[in-house]
């Protein structure tokens, strides 16, 4: 019995007698969430342009040197370049919430020494906090964003950034004066960071940073929407993310990537082990086996594969090589789907939905063109929960309907395949206490991707922004331009 006209035929089968003939808008539409609202897939992939495609390039004036805060805000003294009301437009999630008291029981600051890259070699024996700012330093690239530390924002929402520096400052990715503030210094952190093209090592040449930090020159990439806002990152960014880490991840002196589809085919499942402590078995499902054994039963000749937290995540790059080996991945809603940005176009996802649901990965899968399904269930972002099976057959059966139909060149994720130049009129969002709504304007024209824009320089003074020349000379050239 050929298995894939069989599935076809048990989706015909199970398809209400009213419905329409399209399967994936019928008996599929089971697996999609009925509360949320109707994504505006142009404008979430939408290419950002103009002044806010820029990277900022802010300098120490009188006043003394910049300050980088654990979640990424730079202060001039004690005023914001970004966020609070500055003058910087800012649409990530605001800084107002979380400490940065690397003694605190719920801080991301790293609580243990590390040093830099450099001669001496400077050290600190924490993450500095406020009381206490490390530096200065030549110069910082800042990529962190609230929720420092955290994984999926850490992954996702800060180190994605360095995309845009990529484009527009390739020096400064390899000027040993030039350290990157991204709020993860450990090795999971540096692992992710040499998969994103930063050069840096835990053990002697070190060039992240967490806490507080001082410099006499910040870069500031332009900063991934807050996911709350029904947008989340920059499209721009990453898709180049994905290019640059899978194919890190798969270095030509390693394994090769199989060819999508290769036998046996994959499907990885992402486990919150309730072995692991977690504030009140946050999304783990209790029914974790019996979901195990659904997919053996829905899927046979494929390997499944558990992706699990215990004792302790795989390695970024083994973890990178799963998901881009995966041809369907499946997991609660968490940090493990984050890795999502390592799996290749096409690959079907099903996540289990935490209640309410949060679109984090329905908003990443859309922008990585990777077919989404969402099982919702009762389990809460602290709390653990329950798959249902039947809702899981009905997921698993639909994603490969949608992968056979991918074969086929038929198109089912609808916009995903269009690019567009700027993004459509919107109504304007409600933008949460203490965060800026005004936008940074140079009157230029939106730059093109592909070559560097013109850059913002400003002192720390303020004032109107000056415009300079777009460069690719080294960043001690770049950092001289005039200032107003």
């Amino acid at each position: 019995v050929d298995v894939e006209k069989l599935r076809r035929a048990v989706l015909e089968a199970t398809r209400p007698a009213n419905a329409s003939k399209t399967l994936l808008d019928t008996t599929c539409a089971a697996t999609s969430n009925p509360s949320l609202p109707v994504l505006n897939k142009k404008s979430i992939l939408a290419e950002t342009t103009g002044s806010g495609a820029q990277v900022k390039v802010w300098r120490a004036g009188a006043a003394g040197p910049l300050m980088v805060t654990c979640k990424g805000q730079v202060l001039n003294n004690t005023s914001p370049l970004v966020g609070s009301h500055s003058s910087s437009q800012w649409n990530g999630c605001d800084f107002n919430g979380g400490t940065c008291k690397w003694q605190s029981g719920i801080s991301h600051v790293s609580q243990s020494k590390y040093c830099l890259l450099g001669d001496p070699v400077p050290c600190v024996e924490h993450g500095p906090g406020p009381e206490e700012p490390a530096g200065p330093l030549e110069t910082i690239v800042v990529l962190t964003q609230p929720q420092w530390g955290a994984y999926y924002h850490f992954l996702i929402d800060a180190l994605s950034r360095v995309f845009w520096l990529h484009a527009q400052h390739p020096a400064v990715l390899v000027d040993p004066k030039a350290f990157f503030h991204l709020g993860m210094v450990n090795e999971v952190g540096q692992a992710w960071a040499r998969l994103a093209g930063i050069q840096t090592t835990s053990d002697g040449a070190n060039r992240l940073l967490d806490g507080y930090w001082t410099a006499r020159t910040v870069y500031f990439p332009p900063g991934n929407e807050c996911a709350n806002k029904v947008r989340g990152a920059e499209p721009f960014v990453i898709s180049r993310m994905r290019t640059a880490v899978v194919s890190a991840a798969w270095a030509p002196s390693g394994p090769s990537l199989p060819p999508m589809g290769a036998a046996p085919k994959q499907a990885l499942l992402v486990r919150r082990d309730p072995r692991v402590p977690r504030y009140k078995e946050a999304r783990v499902i209790l029914n974790h086996d019996s979901v195990v054994s659904k997919l053996e039963e829905l899927l046979p000749g494929w390997e499944v594969v558990v992706f699990s937290d215990y004792p302790q995540p795989p390695d970024p790059v083994t973890t990178c090589q799963m998901f881009s080996r995966a041809d369907m991945i499946l997991g609660p809603h968490g940090a493990g789907l984050s890795n999502l940005i390592c799996a290749r176009k096409g690959t079907p996802v099903v996540e289990f939905q935490q209640w309410p649901h949060s679109w984090d990965f329905e908003l990443l899968s859309l922008k990585l063109g990777l077919p989404y399904r969402g099982i919702s269930t009762k389990m809460e972002h602290y709390g653990p929960g329950r798959v249902d099976l039947n809702r899981l057959q009905t997921a698993v059966l639909c994603s490969l309907e949608q992968v056979a139909g991918l074969a086929q060149g038929q198109d089912f994720l609808g916009a995903q395949t269009l690019s567009f130049a700027a993004p459509p009129a919107v109504p304007p969002q409600k933008q949460p206490e203490g965060q800026s709504s005004s936008g940074v304007s140079t009157g230029e024209p939106p730059p093109q991707h592909g070559n560097p824009p013109a850059h913002t320089t400003e002192t720390a003074q303020g004032g109107s922004p000056e415009v300079a020349p777009a460069t690719s000379s080294p960043p001690e050239q770049a950092a001289a331009a005039p200032a107003v």
